[in-house]
């Protein structure tokens, strides 16, 4: 199992997250991804298993007096996970 992730440092300044996930186009050999969100190192959001038969997964999460966020793509091969930070509002 693959996983790459981002960080971002929110400072507690953002209310909301909106995200939209996504398998691979090039993932047609039966590849599948999933979204693990963590706020202040605590899991507050993990998606199902994503194929390509899958519609994209859209979600918003409250992280309003979050610090740190960090956003973690794991994959059960050698496939390729998209995550979209659609938006982070400002509070």
């Amino acid at each position: 199992v693959d996983t790459e992730h981002i960080v971002y440092d929110l400072s507690g300044e953002y209310s909301e997250l909106v995200l939209t996930m996504v398998n691979a186009a090039e993932n047609a050999k039966g590849g599948k991804n999933r979204v693990s969100v963590y706020a202040d190192g605590v899991c507050i959001y993990q998606s199902e298993w994503i194929t390509n038969d899958s519609r994209p997964v859209e979600q918003t999460l409250d992280v309003s007096s979050v610090k740190k966020l960090r956003i973690e793509c794991d994959t059960d091969s050698y496939a390729h996970c998209y995550c979209l930070v659609q938006g982070l509002l400002y509070r």
